[in-house]
């Protein structure tokens, strides 16, 4: 079996634990958004998660109508305002 494929079959079991374990930031994170939502969401990737950003811009501009930038990334840093 190739790498890929053998990562491919990980994925929803990845999934299944990540959801577990961050469920509840989720809530808080409504909130803050209900609260205050943002004017634009912008996604870092790079290579094969860019296919992946790619389709997560398409979900969020069509659930939420906030428009949806995809940034690459390399040199990438994040600047606390």
């Amino acid at each position: 079996m190739s790498k890929m494929l053998e990562e491919i079959r990980q994925q929803p079991d990845a999934l299944d634990r990540t959801l577990r374990a961050e469920l509840r930031g989720f809530d808080s994170l409504r909130k803050r958004f209900q609260s205050k939502p943002p004017r634009l969401v912008v996604l870092a990737a790079r290579g094969t998660s860019d296919n992946a950003a790619r389709f997560g811009r398409y979900l969020i501009e069509i659930t939420t109508g906030i428009p949806v930038s995809l940034a690459r990334a390399v040199g990438l840093h994040v600047v606390s305002a």
